[in-house]
Order: structure tokens, then C-alpha cells, then sequence
């Protein structure tokens, strides 16, 4: 995937005089990702033949899923230095469950894994994997066609989620519905490119995602691909943002970003190999007892998917 999840800023703290506050009308219902849409470019040379995923029940695979982010915020124009946060490495397990009569195929996650390899602030890091360990264990499911579109992409979150953790599992359930890239329907050749557009969840807003794949290399098992991505987002949408008073109101000011990378498919596994990076600003407006703050962040994002290993049993 080359446009990994965006994440929001965090929000203003809570203070005392917030807690007697009276309950606001609920906040806005959050968006919901909308099915991926694929647009042919150039077909490319021939010879040319549908590329489709040809997945076998019962086959479970593991991934590893490496996420690095650096992010800047600045609040009334008064910034703070670019701060990169530790490697966060998630291991999964993928298992094809059941194949549908129309050909999509049922799949089953869990995640199995988190860690934080690599450099790093120990105790920042310690701080990651404790917040972060709550989600080992945890199941999800997807269904996804032939084509590589997902859908139904859901996990079972449990109720006493932290914000870091449903933050992460936002995230982790947007790479899980990119992890697979979706195919033309047309037949395609060395040199083809097509366009798929997403709009994807951000905090209670909807991102608009377009990425480009272009075919590098091309054999009866498998693609390799270059990706490019835009992101940006409609002015104004409402958003949903955690730990807040119950009058605070946020919307998004502006959102853009671009993206670039690489993907190697293999049409009978599910976990390719990728790699790709991602620079996002975002500015969100939030008004709290009269007073208004508007907050922007600079993200840079780095993502790498590769076929994994199971954990080692525990002793």
C-alpha cells in the first residue's frame, strides 16, 4: 500500500472545569469507508491476460506489518519539532476461512504480534508496547474478491481500548483493507496502469485516496508494481476526536499528501511484499468553550509488508 491511515492530532486535555460541563448533543456520526473504484489507464503491451487472486481455504499466512512515523504540530502557527516515534512492528495471522458461492473469499486475521525493534527512546518504546499489547489476540475478518477489493474489514475491539489503541486499530484496519491490491477488470500487459480510488475513514471525516499502480514486471504467479497516491479530503466535514470536553466541536480545515512506493504480488498468497511512503498535513479547527484553536500536522509515514514468521511459542 502506498497510502497507508492518516492520524489525527491529539486533541486539547481535558481540564477539571470541562468534567461538570453538560452533556452536548451527540457528535456526528464518523464516516464510513466506501468500496475501492478501478479505472483502467493503458492496458500495456501484449500479451495480455486478467490478473486475479486465486487464494486456497485453509492456507494460513503470517505478515509482519512495520509502521514508522516522524510528526510535527503546530497550534495557532506555533510549531513544535518534527518528534519520530519508535518502529511499531505488528505480526498477523491471515487464514483464508471459507470461499463464497459469487468466488470472493471469507478471511480470517488475528493479530498475533507487537513490538517495537530497532532504535529508540527505551522508555517511550516500553510505553508503545504496553499501550499496544492489548491488541495480540485480537481476531478480525474480511471479505475480499478475486480482484483484490475488500469489504466487511472489521475487528472485535475490546470495550476497555484505550484511544492510542483504537487510534492503532483505525490504522490497522485501513492496511488491511490496502494490503491487497485491487486488479482491473480488463486484460492487462507489461507497462498497464490503473487508477483506484478510496475514500477512507480519518477520525470521523472521509480522506479521498487515489493511487496509481503501474505494472514493472509481470509472470503467470506474479506482479510487480509502482505505486503513486494523492491524498486529499473535502473542507469543512465534522470529525470525532478522542478525550475531549463534551462541547468541543473539531472540523477538518485542509488535508492533502502524496505518496510513492512498491508492491510485489503474489496471486496465490495473500501477504505481499511492500513498501511506501507517505507525506500528509492536515489542519483540523476546534472550538471549546468559545475558544477556538486550529492545530496542523505534518506526518511523514513509512509502511513495509512482507510475509512473517509465527511468533515463537511462549515457555
Amino acid at each position: 500500500s502506498a497510502a497507508p491511515a492518516a492520524s489525527a492530532p491529539p486533541a486539547p486535555a481535558k481540564t477539571e472545569s470541562d468534567a461538570g460541563a453538560e452533556q452536548a448533543a451527540p457528535p456526528p456520526a464518523p464516516a464510513v469507508a466506501t468500496p475501492a473504484t478501478i479505472k483502467l489507464v493503458e492496458p500495456g503491451a501484449a500479451p495480455r491476460r486478467a490478473l486475479r487472486y486465486a487464494w486456497k481455504v485453509g492456507a494460513a499466512e503470517y505478515a509482519e506489518v512495520d509502521v514508522k512515523i516522524a510528526a510535527s504540530m503546530a497550534v495557532n502557527g506555533k510549531s513544535t519539532p518534527k518528534a519520530e516515534l519508535p518502529l511499531i512492528r505488528m505480526t498477523m495471522k491471515i487464514e483464508p476461512s471459507e470461499a463464497t458461492p459469487n468466488g470472493d473469499t471469507r478471511v480470517a486475521y488475528e493479530t498475533v504480534g507487537v513490538s517495537t525493534p530497532g532504535a529508540g527512546d527505551p522508555a517511550l518504546k516500553k510505553k508503545l508496547e504496553t499501550e499496544l499489547s492489548s491488541i495480540v489476540g485480537l481476531h478480525g475478518k474480511a471479505t475480499i474478491s478475486p480482484r483484490g477489493v475488500a469489504s466487511d474489514v472489521d475487528f472485535d475491539l475490546p470495550a476497555t481500548a484505550t484511544p492510542a489503541v483504537r487510534a492503532q486499530l483505525d490504522s490497522l484496519r485501513d492496511s488491511l483493507r490496502s494490503m491487497y491490491v485491487p486488479l482491473p477488470e480488463e486484460e492487462v500487459g507489461m507497462g498497464a496502469s490503473w487508477e483506484v480510488t478510496n475514500h477512507v475513514p480519518v477520525s470521523g471525516a472521509l480522506m479521498d485516496v487515489q493511487m496509481l499502480y503501474k505494472v514493472q514486471a509481470l509472470d503467470a504467479k506474479s506482479a510487480t508494481l509502482g505505486v503513486t497516491s494523492k491524498l486529499s479530503a473535502k473542507p469543512n466535514q465534522p470529525m470525532v476526536l478522542p478525550n475531549v470536553p463534551p462541547q468541543t466541536r473539531a472540523s477538518l480545515v485542509a488535508l492533502d499528501g502524496t505518496g510513492s512506493g512498491k508492491s510485489v504480488i503474489t496471486f496465490a498468497k495473500l501477504t505481499p511484499t511492500a513498501q511506501s511512503k507517505v507525506a500528509m498535513t492536515m489542519s483540523i479547527a476546534v472550538a471549546t468553550e468559545g475558544e477556538k484553536v486550529e492545530m496542523k500536522n505534518a506526518t511523514d509515514m513509512e509502511m513495509a509488508t512482507r510475509p512473517g514468521k509465527a511468533p515463537p511459542a511462549k515457555k
